[in-house]
């Protein structure tokens, strides 16, 4: 999938966790014929912690939501975007919204293998253990500092920024 951008789609809906049905189940039922693989469903509440974002999978069709902190933020998981071949440029201002209370996104998540060309662009032309949690982070958050792509250092417990001077040693 290449050269295009996140469209957001908006059900008004409202879940009611008592339903035999999965959350995810449930907003399926009412996907636009129009979202493609990627694309942000936005449901219920004025609220986008991760309970309320969904991203379409195409492939087969259903509604994937990951909260990898375990604590309401939204993540665009490796099962969306290892379809996307630059998923910075396809989610580029999908996080900006007007008029939401709340927003608390996570990050992308970046495969070291399908997205390593991408990956390159950031290390000087190296690539990344097929092993390692990469993520891109558009603009400054609790975590780290800054817009860019990171690496999971596990012994540090903290993210690296990806940039050409990086030690090889994060990159293994």
């Amino acid at each position: 999938m290449n050269g295009k951008k996140c469209q957001r789609f908006y059900l008004s809906q409202s879940y009611d966790p008592d339903m035999e049905l999965s959350r995810s189940d449930f907003y399926s039922q009412y996907i636009p014929g129009e979202a493609k693989h990627g694309d942000m469903i936005v449901c219920g509440e004025k609220d986008l912690r991760s309970m309320n974002i969904f991203y379409l999978n195409e492939e087969p069709k259903k509604l994937i939501q990951k909260d990898s902190t375990g604590s309401g933020y939204t993540c665009v998981p490796l099962e969306i975007t290892k379809k996307i071949l630059d998923p910075i440029q396809f989610y580029e201002n999908s996080f900006e919204f007007d008029d939401y209370e709340e927003i608390d996104f996570y990050g992308i998540e970046i495969d070291p293998v399908f997205h390593d060309e991408l990956i390159r662009n950031f290390t000087n032309g190296r690539s990344v253990a097929r092993h390692k949690e990469l993520f891109f982070f558009f603009d400054d958050n609790e975590w780290e500092n800054g817009k860019g792509v990171f690496v999971y250092n596990e012994q540090e417990d903290k993210f690296l920024k990806l940039k050409p001077s990086i030690d090889q040693k994060y990159l293994d």
